[in-house]
């Protein structure tokens, strides 16, 4: 490529990946059409190949990009950690976390990347494959571990999110079936209610015949106290037709997996 063009790719290919450093957000939708920018920049960089660029050929940039990989897996611990313990708004323990895995992936680079490659590079294919595959189940037992206990759900929240939720459940009840109301939760049950006529439960004034209809998922099923009252106050009767998964559309998607109960139950 003529260094003129190289010079043009290589900057148009900054522009691409500083723009997405400033204008994406928590809000935007990732992954998704959105990394196309990013991912394009990082390309235009490369096949650019300038070797005495200000931007790539200087020390830091060098050293950064050899250990991106271990800076990249250690940034995930961190933060997890960061969120558990409530600190990821927090900007000084932010910033000290960036340090902290830009260290951490250089010494990974240079105690356990580097010479794992020379301790490798001696060994047979065979035993390459015994190695690796030894690795790869462990990390698979320990996965499954997590998975199947409740450190994985634990993590998922900070503790003031974790707190918060269990106060909210210690009062708040979903309205259905038994107690008073029509949204029948399909989760584990093993047979769902085929028959429309036995699916169809009325709020307001029961014994009129009714007025409106009430459909959806869990998120409709939660405004049924309140349509309850409203149809109770307005002397009308209002069907409702409420279950897991079964939100309103034209066709079979789900945002639920398809194998489960619930989607038997709505697509009935």
């Amino acid at each position: 490529m003529p260094e003129t063009l190289a010079r043009y790719t290589e900057v148009i290919g900054i522009v691409f990946i500083s723009a997405s450093i400033v204008l994406f957000n928590s809000s935007i939708v990732w992954p998704g059409s959105n990394a196309l920018l990013p991912v394009a920049g990082a390309v235009l960089v490369l096949i650019s190949a300038r070797q005495k660029s200000i931007f790539t050929a200087n020390i830091i940039a060098q050293k950064l990009g050899a250990s991106s990989y271990s800076i990249y897996l250690w940034h995930w611990p961190i933060v997890v950690a960061l969120t558990y313990l409530s600190l990821l708004s927090n900007y000084k323990w932010v910033l000290l976390a960036l340090v902290a895995t830009v260290i951490l992936g250089e010494l990974s680079l240079k105690l356990v990347e580097n010479p794992s490659r020379k301790v490798f590079a001696k060994l047979s294919t065979t035993s390459n494959l015994v190695y690796i595959s030894l690795c790869t189940l462990l990390v698979g037992v320990l996965a499954l571990t997590v998975r199947h206990s409740t450190l994985d759900r634990d993590i998922m929240a900070d503790k003031e999110t974790v707190e918060l939720y269990a106060k909210i459940q210690s009062f708040h009840v979903m309205p259905n079936r038994d107690n008073g109301y029509c949204f029948y939760n399909v989760d584990g049950e093993s047979d769902p209610i085929i028959s429309i006529e036995k699916s169809v439960c009325k709020l307001g004034i029961k014994s009129l015949k009714p007025k409106g209809l009430l459909f959806g998922d869990s998120f409709a099923g939660h405004y049924e106290p309140f349509v309850d009252e409203v149809a109770k106050k307005l002397g009308i009767s209002v069907d409702s037709v409420t279950t897991n998964w079964c939100f309103p559309s034209l066709t079979d998607s789900t945002n639920g997996t398809k194998t489960r109960v619930a989607y038997k139950q709505c697509r009935s």
